[in-house]
């Protein structure tokens, strides 16, 4: 009797040792491809979702800070140290708000919040500001006050326009000199105890809107400070 397997034929297997057919194995890759797709694709969106979120919230946090920073210089408008006296002067129009002119500085106290109304077509702009540099139609805002922090008298920044103020006395204006004797001859209010009179920066800060962000033509509106800065060499006082 032969118990042997018949030549040529193979064995019949069970169908749990017989593997995948060729059909089966492109079914399975056809099915991981499109699960490997889909994954891709909530990963890219997830990941764009995120960056888009990450911008508005730079912008809210841009823009609350820059508010408040607005908020306080306006709430500061006018400040002058122990100057109280200054009678304040709306229909007063100052030619040059970022004059560093000492003389001019002290005449224009009486107005320390300017506005100029939507100028448009680069006319009218303060500070040498150019139409490319300023979004037709919008704003500026002009704000005149002192530092709330005193500067020593042996501190002054040469070049630097200051303030000194004391109760009951036209305040001084000055541009610090590299001189330490001609601050104190320019500055020279005292106290009635003897001590030197408070001396402040004086700072003006107008507020524009620039029509771009970082590179000219980008189309993003961009709210900017200019700030006084020293300029000029001549030393004279005013008070």
């Amino acid at each position: 009797m032969n118990t042997g397997s018949q030549p040529g034929v193979l064995p019949l297997l069970p169908h749990w040792k017989r593997g995948f057919s060729l059909i089966e194995l492109m079914v399975a890759l056809t099915i991981g491809l499109l699960l490997i797709n889909g994954i891709v694709m909530i990963v890219t969106s997830s990941s764009h979702s995120y960056k888009e979120l990450q911008k508005v919230s730079g912008q809210l946090e841009n823009g609350q800070f820059a508010m408040k920073i607005l908020a306080d210089d306006i709430e500061h408008a006018g400040y002058y140290g122990q100057y109280y006296e200054v009678l304040f002067d709306p229909t007063s129009v100052p030619t040059n708000p970022c004059t560093t002119n000492p003389t001019t500085i002290a005449a224009d106290v009486v107005v320390p919040i300017q506005g100029y109304d939507a100028p448009t077509g680069g006319t009218g702009l303060p500070c040498g500001l150019t139409d490319a540099n300023h979004r037709d139609g919008t704003d500026i805002l002009v704000i005149r006050r002192v530092d709330t922090v005193t500067t020593p008298l042996a501190s002054l920044s040469p070049g630097k326009i200051y303030m000194q103020t004391r109760t009951g006395v036209a305040p001084k204006v000055a541009q610090a000199s590299d001189v330490s004797t001609t601050n104190a001859s320019m500055l020279d209010l005292t106290n009635k105890d003897g001590s030197v009179a408070s001396i402040r920066e004086f700072l003006v800060h107008v507020y524009f809107i620039r029509p771009y962000s970082v590179t000219a033509g980008d189309g993003i509106p961009m709210l900017c400070r200019l700030e006084l800065t020293p300029y000029e060499t001549t030393t004279t006082v005013a008070g």
